[in-house]
């Protein structure tokens, strides 16, 4: 069932590639934070239980995080957010356990490995973004995704386009590049 689960948050992932855009950093001040609390208690909350509230708390740090939205996808409550001028997403499951979180990184943030790999193959393809998918199952359930199985606890999804042609790759943190969907 966690397999089944864990599948579903990746394949959101995957879709919501293709909906992301960039964001600035956002200097938040108490003006900022007071009007956010105001937002929150507008929204329908009754689907995020109080574990998960306290685990999103603990789980994303100190920092300043800003525009959290919560959200119910199928079986999972997920949490879109900005810290530290970044776009961010957890999952958490139906015990407000961390089920797995991705943000945006850059072409330099991949493995040396993987850069010059997609370069050489892929040259003629622009990247259109780079997804950090983090499985923070670890060894409760393996992570198996279109016939891949994710053993590295950091996965990263490249979203690559060539006119008409849309793909995605998959690169683990060894370097290894993958073809893992078209669009």
């Amino acid at each position: 069932m966690k397999k089944l689960a864990v599948i579903s948050i990746t394949l959101l992932l995957v879709m919501a590639i293709g909906q992301v855009q960039a964001t600035t950093a956002i200097d938040v001040t108490k003006k900022d934070k007071k009007n956010e609390r105001k937002e929150l208690r507008k929204l329908d909350l009754s689907y995020v239980n109080s574990l998960t509230m306290a685990n999103f708390k603990n789980d994303i740090g100190k920092g300043a995080v800003s525009e959290v939205k919560w959200k119910k996808v199928l079986d999972f409550t997920k949490a879109d957010f900005i810290k530290d001028g970044q776009k961010r997403e957890v999952y958490y499951d139906e015990d407000g356990l961390l089920v797995g979180s991705s943000s945006y990184v850059s072409f330099t943030d991949l493995p040396q490995r993987a850069q010059n790999y997609i370069e050489k193959r892929y040259g003629d393809y622009a990247i259109e973004q780079i997804i950090d998918f983090i499985n923070n199952l670890g060894d409760r359930s393996p992570l198996i995704l279109c016939g891949y199985e994710l053993t590295d606890k950091d996965n990263y999804f490249i979203q690559l386009t060539n006119g008409e042609k849309k793909l995605i790759l998959y690169v683990d943190m060894k370097g290894n590049v993958s073809y893992f969907k078209h669009l």
